[in-house]
């Protein structure tokens, strides 16, 4: 090959290197002249929120990834700000969302600003923070309506705006956020229906909107929601029966649809729920009597069926919820003799049967249950002596048996009772002294 062949190709070959070495490096200048353009845009919008105040003058050479609350990814831009219960002052302008840039933070995937004391409404241009998960905006004052934006955010495994001040329905839209996992709008004035596309959320575990003004019946889309181990429904308006379909949750722990205004009777296939430790449907206007399936729930630890029309006797199988720490059937119209298995239940510290129509002596066997502190029978027809063995409730703090049928002289052991606070035998047919 002639030398001058050889020349022009090494020369060819040089130029190209170079060309590419130029390329390469100016690209990664753009590239750091860019990221470091969008960390000057996220260090300008958290500053210029003020809710970092006190770490902040014109001197201030920080970076976002230095202040309270901030997490940065390894490329140094923002992916979670965490202000849990940093108060912010509520008589200044901070309080309000208006000065938070939302498209200034592409990277953010958590934003906690539970408990700072947020005013007025969730602007829309939420919905734009595309990649967050988490977002707790709970125990604010935030009103208004929740803005439909927010069901753009497709990503969201945890969203929680409970216990603000926020009205309007429900959004439909929620259906689409098919990622989450926690689900809690409880202790606000929502109101209108619960959406049935809620039912789309397969891979909820906690749906939380107790404490609203829903009212409508609970649709049974949500018995779809196969995942669910905590269902709160509690303190609103809703009515109806309690479908037989919610047989069909059977990951369920904890059960609250007390304080609505549901009816019918209990299902039956709420024995199918073994893994339900809580179960609250009280004050409600549910009738018929209780289930014998119920007695299969052996994981219960809070059982509360107080204030409904349920009537019937208490089955002797309720010794088989030994696992129960608190028991509330009051306010009923609960018949027959009071079970003895009761005394079965020793790790009961509350008992509650006041307001029924139960009759017969008292169950000796009461007294095993040496874990109680607080004991309601009155407003019944329990009639008989006072056992001896109630003295052994060594713990007891409340002791109501005012307003029954009780004879003979009211036993000596109660004096063995020295902690408690509230004594009340009275309207029965008690003589003599403790």
């Amino acid at each position: 090959m002639p030398a001058s062949v050889s020349i022009s190709i090494s020369l060819v070959i040089f130029l190209w290197t170079a060309i590419i070495i130029i390329h390469v490096a100016t690209t990664v200048a753009l590239v750091a002249r860019s990221q470091s353009s969008s960390l000057e845009q996220e260090l300008k919008a958290l500053n210029k929120t003020g809710w970092w105040g006190p770490w902040w003058s014109e001197e201030t050479t920080l970076s976002s990834c230095e202040l309270p609350g901030i997490v940065c990814n390894y490329d140094g831009s923002v992916e979670e700000i965490n202000l849990n219960d940093f108060w912010i002052d509520s008589n200044s302008e901070q309080c309000y969302f208006g000065d938070f840039n939302f498209s200034s933070f592409p990277n953010l995937v958590r934003l906690n600003l539970a408990r700072v004391g947020l005013r007025l409404r969730i602007p829309p241009e939420i919905g734009s923070v595309s990649k967050l998960t988490h977002l707790n905006l709970s125990r604010n004052l935030l009103s208004g309506e929740l803005p439909l934006s927010l069901t753009n955010l497709t990503q969201l495994v945890k969203l929680d705006i409970s216990f603000n001040q926020m009205s309007g329905p429900i959004p439909l839209g929620l259906g689409n956020l098919k990622s989450l996992v926690e689900l809690y709008m409880g202790g606000n004035y929502f109101n209108g229906t619960i959406p049935s596309t809620l039912g789309l959320l397969t891979s909820l575990t906690h749906l939380d909107l107790h404490l609203n003004q829903i009212n409508s019946t609970i649709p049974v889309e949500v018995y779809n929601l196969k995942n669910l181990t905590t269902l709160h429904l509690g303190s609103n308006n809703l009515s109806g029966p309690i479908s037989s379909k919610i047989g069909k949750v059977k990951n369920l722990v904890s059960l609250n649809l007390s304080d609505n205004i549901l009816s019918g009777s209990i299902p039956s296939t709420l024995g199918l729920l073994t893994s339900l430790t809580h179960l609250d449907l009280h004050s409600n206007h549910i009738n018929g009597t209780i289930p014998i399936e119920m007695y299969n729930l052996k994981n219960l630890t809070t059982l509360h069926l107080g204030s409904n029309n349920l009537f019937g006797p208490i089955s002797s199988k309720i010794g088989k919820l030994k696992n129960l720490v608190s028991l509330n059937l009051s306010d009923n119209i609960l018949s027959g003799s009071i079970p003895s298995t009761l005394g079965l239940l020793t790790s009961l510290t509350h008992l509650d049967l006041h307001s029924n129509n139960l009759f017969g002596p008292l169950p000796p066997t009461l007294g095993c249950l040496k874990k109680l502190t607080h004991l309601f029978l009155d407003s019944n027809q329990i009639n008989g002596s006072i056992p001896l063995e109630i003295g052994n409730m060594t713990k007891l703090r409340y002791l109501h048996l005012h307003n029954n049928s009780f004879t003979h002289p009211i036993p000596s052991t109660i004096g063995r009772m020295t902690k408690l606070v509230s004594l009340d035998l009275g309207v029965n047919n008690l003589v003599g002294t403790c």
